[in-house]
């Protein structure tokens, strides 16, 4: 039960995408769509990393409501950290249907580069439909554990003790096309 917890960072993209760093440049790739319920959606053709600017922290569930529209996959995540070389450093949880017939994963980033094989793989629940769903992901990392969870249904658990802390965010990459929705960060 989150009640009792510290709500770090909540975003419905009602306002602009000010809360993040954009780290790749492509600022205008990045849109945050009109209408009663924004949603910030990536457009661009290469790829994108962000990180909430206000989420760092060591544990936290980190949550989201994403949809997959086209292209490879999306990641969220999770104790990440830019290093001196302006590389990405941290854990990813990340929606592929494009890897190996379609997985699940947690990652391991050093020094900008996913480390292989990942900290833990798996496929999605038998007639899981990857695009144009809206899917609410959960990764909840306590100590060096680390929780995924789709539309409430626990999916992956994988254990690693390099990054004891650091910041959530988002990924995407080859011209992936996702919006995103109603993403937090809880402090248990």
């Amino acid at each position: 039960d989150m009640a009792c917890g510290q709500v770090r960072l909540s975003d419905d993209f009602e306002e602009s995408v000010d809360e993040w760093s954009i780290f790749n440049g492509h600022d205008d790739d990045w849109l945050v769509t009109e209408g009663d319920d924004p949603r910030l959606c990536y457009q661009g053709k290469g790829g994108d990393l962000l990180l909430a600017n206000k989420s760092n922290g060591s544990d936290y569930v980190v949550s989201a409501n994403a949809n997959l529209d086209s292209g490879q996959a999306y990641g969220i995540f999770f104790r990440a950290t830019i290093n001196e070389n302006q590389q990405v450093e941290g854990y990813s949880f990340t929606y592929d249907p494009g890897y190996k017939g379609g997985r699940l994963l947690i990652q391991k980033w050093v020094n900008g580069y996913e480390i292989h094989p990942p900290i833990a793989s798996t496929y999605p629940p038998k007639n899981f439909d990857w695009r144009d769903v809206d899917r609410h992901v959960e990764i909840d990392v306590t100590g060096n554990q680390f929780t995924a969870s789709i539309d409430g249904e626990q999916v992956l658990v994988g254990n690693d003790d390099t990054y004891s802390e650091g910041s959530a965010g988002l990924r995407l990459w080859n011209g992936a096309k996702a919006c995103f929705d109603n993403f937090s960060v809880n402090s248990p």
